[in-house]
């Protein structure tokens, strides 16, 4: 139950409220379930107070410090909170729906199983906040500030994420495990386009992507001019490798090797995949193929469109087995080119695989 006089005193206005404080400093107010609606208080100290279940629907607070204080349970729906602060408070609970919340910050404050389902949070500060299971259904969090801090990282865990604006947001490593995130609006403030993406953590890049030429240049770049080459680095291997590396570059082809003396796992398998989106083709060495085939064959299955220059010592016999009868069937995979010796490898880069592989590239994007 709230303290009677201090209720009385803060109704007396914020003047007179922020004086008492001042003078009885070491006093935490105690203002529990307390009607304060539509109230003026603006800058008003409210650091340190126990204000449970304290009504400040459609009341203007904005520059109020609500630092250090026990909100959970309060209600500020449609307030003006323009600035306010709550750093390291606790709004379990609290329903912030419709309120003015621009830069307003909540440093590390408690804001799980909170309610701010259309409230404009543009710009403000949400460092290391607890916001697992609060809703956000039509937030602005234009701006907002989410970064993990030294103590925690900002916790969206079973939140709800749907419908917020999100452009010129600051996230990263947020924890979202369970997170529901759906059709994110990204909108310039001077734009009438705008995009939904499904996804907190990639919404910034997307934006990127499609609105900042220097990103598109980059990724451009590198689509059209990534080479992936696949195959072992043993010592004899690595130096055939090498040469086909160093080879590429001349040609003005951006090279990328893969090592596979590792034992094969699901997470290299998703590596080489990731890398083969990424090239323009893929040169695999199939001499000593053990640590490649499987790779390979997930390649080919899932990415059709990117051709595959297979190559191979003259002597080996690698290639007539079962497994290759399996991959050569599809439609990616050039003819195999047999190499006598490096030096033989380091003439025919141009004409024999290059040429090879440029041509099977065009027969893929012509039936695609």
């Amino acid at each position: 139950m709230a303290n009677r006089k201090h209720v009385l005193t803060l109704k007396k206005g914020v003047k007179n409220w922020n004086e008492w404080r001042i003078e009885h400093n070491k006093i935490k107010p105690n203002l529990i379930e307390a009607n304060f609606r539509e109230s003026n208080l603006k800058n008003v100290d409210l650091t340190h107070a126990n204000l449970i279940g304290v009504d400040f629907c459609k009341a203007c607070l904005s520059d109020a410090n609500f630092s250090d204080s026990d909100l959970s349970d309060s209600l500020f729906i449609n307030a003006d909170l323009t600035g306010a602060y709550f750093n390291r408070s606790d709004l379990f609970q609290a329903d912030l729906s419709g309120a003015n919340l621009i830069k307003t910050h909540f440093i590390e404050a408690d804001l799980s199983n909170a309610d701010f389902s259309h409230s404009n949070l543009t710009e403000a500060c949400l460092f290391g906040s607890n916001l697992s299971n609060a809703d956000f259904t039509g937030a602005n969090l234009q701006g907002a500030q989410l970064d993990y801090s030294i103590l925690n990282e900002t916790n969206f865990k079973n939140a709800i994420l749907e419908r917020c604006h999100i452009f010129g947001i600051s996230v990263w490593r947020p924890i979202l495990e369970g997170t529901l995130q759906k059709d994110l609006i990204i909108q310039a403030y001077d734009e009438d386009e705008y995009i939904t993406v499904d996804n907190l953590e990639i919404a910034q890049f997307i934006y990127l992507l499609l609105r900042n030429e220097k990103v598109r240049d980059v990724i451009d770049t590198i689509t059209s001019k990534v080479v992936l080459i696949l195959g072992r680095f043993t010592p004899e291997r690595k130096l055939i490798l090498d040469t086909i590396r160093d080879e590429l570059r001349n040609h003005n082809y951006v090279p990328i090797l893969f090592d596979f003396n590792e034992p094969t796992t699901q997470d290299v398998i998703e590596t080489v995949s990731t890398l083969a989106h990424l090239a323009r083709f893929i040169i695999a060495d199939l001499t000593d193929p053990k640590t490649v085939i499987l790779e390979l064959g997930t390649v080919v299955e899932k990415l059709p469109s990117v051709p595959v220059q297979p190559i191979i010592f003259h002597t080996s016999k690698d290639d007539e087995g079962a497994w290759w009868k399996h991959i050569k069937r599809f439609n990616s995979i050039c003819d195999v080119y047999r190499y006598s010796d490096i030096v033989d490898l380091q003439s025919s880069i141009k004409t024999k695989i290059i040429f090879s592989v440029e041509k099977k590239r065009e027969e893929l994007l012509k039936n695609k």
